[in-house]
């Protein structure tokens, strides 16, 4: 009797200690673990600064490469290796290093894929279509817009006679961890990037009430850059003049009321400056950070601008009778700067010119040079 009584009270025991684990393993472990189910869920994950605004959330690697600015040997020497072997274009670069531009970019298109993979599980109504439609759209948007930012760092210059086989980005189109796709062509990315924006842009609202969400002119703005860097001048024209049509507001530089010459970060704040079509900043290496870097200008570059030029003295400082650094950054958040990573309407006449220029419209090109230079 006594083996039977036991055995009865190790199986109940069992049991309930088995209830008590399984309870115990569904409960969250944060308070704030909450799977997103709602279009408020998903449009909070796209709402967030940390990830898709603020500064440093941008590759930036690739101008530290760029021929616009020099470092001198002393200052080379404190740099990181990431940041030497980048400036110098070192062949043997540490690309099996995961770099924060990589892990930061790929990270953020995992929250696009979240929210996209999510939609799918709410029905589009009459009732939620717009709020569907707007989430969606700045879901695509973003993706895009990380999958060329990382193109232009990690992978070669898009080129139509090899685009078919030259080596493209990782393409992931879900949320799903447990797959593995394998590289894509550089054809393939930029057609993938070319789908996402022609989408975002049917879906997009025309006008957003803050510079940090996208909108219809954004898009069409972002997709003409997408165009002129695969030399497509033709249709990069095309989306530059759409996008210029929908807002071309430009910001005059003697306006004193918004800028500030005397300030080390001259230009206007967040949401201040009309130019700014979409506010974003990009990580912020140390030989490229405004007014702070140890980079400077070009000196070729730099006498490139005419004394009465007041991007001459808006855009950077003069550190000695040689040297000048750039402080010049759209990117202003109070005593903090960040270099710009976003899309203004200066960036769309300049598309839209050189564009010009590609097809033989000079005068247009023109055009577009001299409305922007008079401000």
């Amino acid at each position: 009797m006594k083996p039977l009584l036991y055995t009865l009270l190790f199986t109940i025991l069992i049991f309930c200690s088995c209830s008590k684990i399984d309870h115990w393993l569904d409960e969250k472990s944060r308070l704030n673990d909450v799977r997103p189910t709602t279009l408020k869920d998903f449009q909070a994950i796209l709402d967030s600064d940390n990830l898709f605004n603020t500064g440093s959330t941008y590759p930036a690697l690739g101008q530290i490469g760029a021929d616009n600015h020099y470092v001198t040997e002393s200052f080379y020497n404190i740099l990181s290796r990431e940041e030497r072997e980048a400036y110098i274009w070192h062949k043997d670069y540490q690309v099996d290093i995961i770099t924060s531009d990589w892990e930061m970019g790929y990270r953020r298109i995992g929250r696009t894929n979240i929210v996209l993979d999510g939609l799918k599980t709410i029905e589009r109504t009459n009732i939620n279509k717009e709020s569907y439609d707007s989430i969606k759209g700045t879901a695509l948007f973003y993706r895009a817009f990380f999958y060329f930012s990382l193109a232009q760092i990690y992978c070669k210059v898009y080129d139509s006679n090899t685009a078919h086989e030259d080596l493209g980005l990782i393409l992931r189109d879900n949320s799903n961890l447990n797959e593995l796709p394998q590289r894509s062509t550089i054809e393939q990315t930029y057609l993938w990037i070319i789908e996402d924006l022609t989408e975002a842009i049917e879906l997009l609202p025309t006008v957003t009430v803050f510079q940090t969400h996208p909108n219809k002119t954004s898009a069409t703005g972002f997709l003409a850059k997408v165009y002129l860097n695969m030399e497509r001048y033709d249709l990069a024209y095309q989306y530059a003049g759409m996008a210029l049509a929908q807002y071309n507001s430009l910001l005059d530089f003697n306006n004193t009321a918004l800028i500030l010459p005397g300030n080390a970060f001259p230009f206007p704040g967040f949401n201040k400056n009309p130019e700014i079509l979409l506010w974003m900043g990009a990580r912020n290496y140390l030989q490229i950070f405004p007014g702070l870097g140890y980079g400077y200008v070009d000196t070729g570059l730099y006498n490139e601008y005419h004394d009465n030029d007041l991007r001459k003295t808006l855009f950077y400082r003069e550190v000695t009778e040689r040297d000048a650094i750039f402080k010049g950054s759209y990117y202003v958040d109070g005593n903090n700067s960040f270099n710009f990573a976003g899309i203004a309407t200066n960036e769309i006449y300049l598309i839209g010119a050189e564009a010009a220029c590609r097809l033989g419209n000079v005068s247009t090109a023109l055009d577009n040079l001299n409305t922007l230079l008079v401000h």
